[in-house]
């Protein structure tokens, strides 16, 4: 794919956009009103959580009791109890999904499809970055087993066992959570940020920044390897065009680590 001439602050020269029917429509928010509308994002996202974390918290004392009830104890078991993780994912990203939209709705003349690279790329190419996708999640596992650590970390396995509906966990993961996180962070971030100064590069080193920053109930080893996919789907959206192969290729991630994670959950019973 050849790239815009470069400014000499290394960003695309700020050229209006235009439709596929040729009208100008509005650049796409800037740097900071891009993290402002993020800092909103990631606000309702949690309010969902925490909304969820109420009705546990209900359905606890419904059926234990309030004798003996410990905040700290019962939010340790919810960070670690499956149900309320899938929960919470699917509570939480269809609000976080309509104020995407209405950030992009505030830009009256853009399109969401537009916004967002929501344009179907080919079956090669599709294909292409999903094998790279499965190479890389292959290294991950091959540098886990060479530094000693756990293929699937216990917290995951835990979430698993927990589970309580794996058809909800197995929606929250493979279906809502990429599909969220994809068009939160490849498709509105990234879009505004590349429109900023630091450029398209820039705006796909701090996506994938933000986004590991999201996933810091994990170690430092899985928050890092979230890093690196940040950048390789930023790469992905950038290179073709399009929305839907970072999506598909974090769904697949998804899927792969979830059979993984059913595998060694059901061998270490």
């Amino acid at each position: 794919m050849t790239e815009p001439p470069q400014g000499p602050t290394g960003a695309p020269p700020p050229l209006p956009e235009t439709s596929s029917s040729g009208a100008l429509e509005l650049r796409p928010w800037g740097f900071w009103m891009t993290l402002l509308f993020s800092l909103g994002i990631l606000a309702v996202y949690f309010v969902c959580q925490i909304i969820v974390v109420a009705a546990f918290m209900v359905a606890h004392l419904l059926r234990h009791g309030v004798d003996g009830f410990a905040p700290e104890v019962f939010g340790e078991q919810v960070a670690q109890n499956g149900l309320f993780i899938s929960s919470a994912v699917v509570a939480g990203a269809p609000a976080g999904l309509a104020l995407v939209l209405a950030a992009i709705r505030l830009r009256k003349r853009g399109s969401y499809r537009e916004y967002l690279r929501l344009i179907r790329p080919s079956s090669k190419t599709l294909l292409a970055w999903s094998f790279s996708g499965i190479t890389f999640m292959l290294l991950l596992d091959a540098l886990r087993v060479a530094l000693g650590q756990p293929l699937i970390p216990e917290e995951v396995l835990e979430w698993y066992k927990t589970a309580g509906s794996l058809p909800l966990m197995w929606l929250a993961f493979v279906f809502v959570a990429p599909i969220f996180e994809e068009v939160w962070f490849r498709g509105f971030m990234l879009r505004g940020l590349a429109a900023s100064r630091i450029g398209t590069r820039g705006a796909i080193l701090l996506s994938a920044i933000f986004w590991a920053l999201l996933h810091l109930h994990y170690d430092l080893f899985g928050v890092a390897t979230i890093f690196v996919f940040g950048l390789i789907l930023g790469a992905a959206q950038v290179r073709t065009g399009s929305l839907y192969v970072p999506i598909a290729m974090h769904a697949l991630n998804n899927t792969l680590a979830t059979l993984e994670t059913a595998w060694f959950a059901s061998h270490s019973q």
